[in-house]
C-alpha cells in the first residue's frame, strides 16, 4: 500500500528515513530490519515479577516460534542473532501493529476467504 512517494529508505539501524515531502510506505517498511532489541522495545511490558530480558526472549521465542534457549544463545545483545530474523520481526512488527489497529477499532480486518 504505498501513502505517498518512493523517496523512502531504511538505515543501517533499520529505520525508516525519508525527504521531508514523502510519507513511507509499507512496502518500504517490510524490507526493512527490526533488531531484537527494537522488537522488545515495542512489544515487551515491563512486568516486576520477570526480568525484562527473560520477557523479552520469551517475547522473541514467540514471534520466530524459536526455542528460548536459541535466542538466548544469540548473545546478551542478540549480536548473533541470524539476519533472517530481523527480517521476520518486522513482519511480526507490522502484523502486530495491524492487529493492534483492528482491536481499536481503527481498522477492519477482512475475513480470511481460505477459511470458509
Amino acid at each position: 500500500m504505498l501513502l505517498h512517494s518512493t523517496e523512502v529508505w531504511c538505515d543501517g539501524n533499520g529505520m525508516v528515513k525519508q525527504n521531508l515531502s514523502v510519507l513511507t510506505t509499507i512496502s518500504v517498511l517490510r524490507q526493512c530490519p527490526l533488531e531484537p532489541s527494537q522488537y522488545c522495545e515495542r512489544w515487551v511490558t515491563i512486568d516486576p515479577a520477570q526480568s525484562y530480558r527473560k520477557a523479552c526472549v520469551r517475547a522473541l521465542a514467540q514471534a520466530t516460534k524459536l526455542s528460548p534457549g536459541t535466542i538466548e544463545n544469540w548473545g546478551p545483545n542478540f549480536q548473533r542473532r541470524p539476519k533472517a530474523v530481523l527480517y521476520l520481526l518486522r513482519q511480526v512488527d507490522l502484523l502486530n501493529q495491524f492487529q493492534r489497529l483492528h482491536q481499536t477499532g481503527v481498522i477492519t480486518v477482512p475475513y480470511d476467504s481460505l477459511h470458509e
